[in-house]
C-alpha cells in the first residue's frame, strides 16, 4: 500500500489541485446553464426533497437556506431552532436582495407553504425585473416525510406536530395564485 501523503507533498498537492479544478468546471457547467434574474423558491414540507433536489442539480453555489443560517447561530450545540427568525430573514432578505440587484440566479430553500410567505417574493421579483418560478414539493405525501425526518440527523429533526401542522396549512392554502408560478419538475 502506498500513501501518497504526508510523504509527498508535491503529489498531494497536485492531487488536490486537480480536485479542486475538477469542482470548479462542473460548476462552470452549472452556471452556464442557468438563466440569470431567476428567482426559484422551493415549496413543501420539511423532508420532502427540497435540499436534495438542490444539491443533485448542483445548485447549493446559488441556494439561500435558512436552516444553514440558524444553525450558524446555534453553533457549537446545532439545534435548527426558530428562536433566531428575526435576525435570520433580515440576513436572508440581506443575501437575495444583492443577489438580484447583481441579477443572479438564486433559489431560496425554505418551506414557503401559504401564499402569505410566497407574495413579498413576487413583488421582489417585479422590482428586479426576475423571473419567478416555484419548485413544488406539496404532492410528497405527509408520511413520506414523516419516515424520512425520523432518518435526518438530530439536529434537522422537526417535531412530528409541526409537520402535521404545516401540512394542514399545505392542504387549506388557496394555492390560485401560487399556481402560476410552478414549475413541473
Amino acid at each position: 500500500m502506498v500513501t501518497l501523503w504526508p510523504h509527498e507533498p508535491r503529489l498531494y498537492v497536485r492531487f488536490m489541485v486537480d480536485v479542486f479544478f475538477r469542482k470548479i468546471y462542473k460548476l462552470k457547467e452549472t452556471i452556464i446553464l442557468m438563466k440569470m434574474n431567476k428567482l426559484i423558491l422551493m415549496r413543501g414540507l420539511p423532508g420532502s426533497g427540497k435540499s436534495t433536489w438542490i444539491k443533485e442539480k448542483g445548485y447549493e453555489i446559488c441556494a439561500i437556506c435558512p436552516d444553514t443560517i440558524r444553525l450558524m447561530y446555534a453553533t457549537p450545540n446545532p439545534t435548527i431552532s426558530q428562536s433566531y427568525d428575526g435576525k435570520v430573514w433580515k440576513i436572508i432578505n440581506d443575501i437575495l436582495e444583492t443577489r438580484m440587484k447583481n441579477g443572479f440566479f438564486t433559489i431560496l430553500d425554505a418551506t414557503n407553504i401559504t401564499w402569505k410567505s410566497i407574495k413579498p417574493y413576487v413583488k421582489l421579483c417585479e422590482d428586479y425585473e426576475f423571473e419567478l418560478e416555484i419548485m413544488d414539493f406539496s404532492n410528497v405525501p405527509l408520511e413520506e416525510c414523516l419516515k424520512r425526518n425520523k432518518e435526518r440527523e438530530y439536529y434537522k429533526y422537526v417535531p412530528e406536530e409541526v409537520l402535521r401542522r404545516m401540512s394542514l396549512q399545505l392542504k387549506t392554502t388557496d394555492n390560485d395564485q401560487i399556481e402560476k408560478f410552478i414549475k413541473k419538475k
